[in-house]
């Protein structure tokens, strides 16, 4: 059978396969104007996961900073204890060495006094005696 074309239908049909392919063609632009941005975004979600490793590894690093500085701080106060000892063993030191020398002194003293009384010469001085001539 033989059909003769309906010319406003094949208008019509010419006019859909413009708009068709004008359709498909800002279809493709589209997926090219998509694409750039998904491409964006991932590249920034690469990005974020990079930085979140390198904040996890900076927690980590801080966390062993603290315990260093609390340790550091122990340490200090250890210091700060042995320094407050050496402070008042020193002070019983001198306090002993005065001591000792009020008493050498007090005794080389007695026993010039002594030698003076008896008008003799001090010969010789040793820490627990004085021999007078």
């Amino acid at each position: 059978m033989f059909t003769i074309p309906d010319p406003i239908c094949v208008l019509k049909n010419a006019g859909c396969y413009i708009v068709r392919g004008l359709a498909y063609t800002a279809m493709e632009v589209a997926k090219i104007a998509v694409r750039i941005p998904t491409f964006i975004l991932d590249t920034a979600k690469v990005a974020v996961s990079v930085a979140q490793v390198i904040v996890d590894k900076s927690r980590v690093f801080l966390d062993i900073g603290e315990v260093a500085i609390s340790f550091a701080q122990l340490g200090l106060e250890g210091a700060k204890w042995v320094l407050e000892g050496a402070k008042y063993a020193l002070k019983a030191v001198k306090s002993w060495l005065g001591l000792v020398l009020w008493s050498l002194i007090s005794s080389l003293t007695m026993a010039y006094r002594i030698c003076l009384m008896s008008e003799t010469v001090v010969l010789k001085l040793s820490f627990r005696h004085v021999i007078c001539l």
